[in-house]
């Protein structure tokens, strides 16, 4: 048999193999891609579920400190005053940080003597 006998044979052989690999390696790519965003996508879905949870705890308790805040009975053990103890905070309390919380870049910025709002 000739060469060209033989090419043309070869040559739809090597293009369907080419074709069929090409195809084959396209569709485990799509897969692979497919469940990548799947995963992804779980994954967003539960820090969102989370960051929501969160967020309605902090409110709950964002609303009854509030409340307590405006009836004059909220105590915190964080609001100290100089020796130490807790003491029922006023809202005016609430607005003054210690020193010793603020960051060491925010200890850069001046802090209020007197609460906003007060005369001092």
């Amino acid at each position: 048999m000739g060469f060209w006998a033989q090419f043309f044979p070869n040559l739809i052989a090597t293009l369907v193999g080419v074709v069929a690999g090409v195809w084959i390696a396209l569709a485990v790519e799509r897969r692979r891609d497919a469940n990548a965003r799947r995963a992804e996508e779980m994954e967003l879905l539960h820090a969102a579920k989370e960051a929501v949870s969160n967020n309605l705890t902090l409110c709950q308790q964002l609303t009854a400190i509030c409340n307590e805040v405006q009836r004059g009975t909220y105590s915190a053990a964080n609001v100290l005053n100089g020796s130490g103890d807790a003491r029922r905070a006023s809202p005016a309390d609430l607005l003054t940080v210690p020193r010793a919380a603020l960051s060491s870049r925010a200890q850069q910025f001046p802090i209020p003597a007197a609460p906003f709002g007060s005369q001092a």
